[in-house]
């Protein structure tokens, strides 16, 4: 036994569903974008028609958190510059090995790096503790 209008509320119902359906997707795009703009860097960000998905990221050549350049050991006035020269040589080859022990057991990347700048770090400290006069 089929209902009065049981195919017109079949139809009202189906196209209700649909239209719920299509709203949640419509209302659910500013969401999909949200979360895929999370991932993306400033640049893409931006960019202009912009993409939806954020391209892979590349591997960095360097680490970022690796101050290059950071220590700037200057020569004290009363020594001589041929003489610093040899002494700041003289540092870094007593520094160097030290160093390289304290890291021995770390599994910090990238490690040369590391070692470099954390010598020029200690014939810094050891130059900034010598007078001017």
């Amino acid at each position: 036994m089929v209902r009065r209008g049981g195919i017109r509320a079949v139809g009202r119902k189906g196209a209700l569903y649909s239209a719920l359906i299509a709203g949640s997707v419509v209302f659910s795009i500013p969401f999909a974008w949200l979360l895929l703009s999370s991932f993306k860097t400033n640049e893409e960000l931006f960019l202009d028609p912009p993409r939806w998905l954020p391209r892979r990221p590349a591997a960095p050549a360097s680490s970022p958190y690796v101050a290059r350049d950071e220590f700037a050991v200057v020569r004290p006035k009363a020594c001589p510059r041929w003489r610093w020269q040899r002494l700041r040589e003289i540092l870094l080859e007593a520094a160097r090995p030290r160093v390289e022990q304290a890291l021995a057991h770390s599994d910090l990347v990238p490690r040369e790096e590391l070692v470099a700048e954390i010598t020029e770090g200690v014939v810094f400290r050891a130059a900034s503790s010598v007078r001017d006069d």
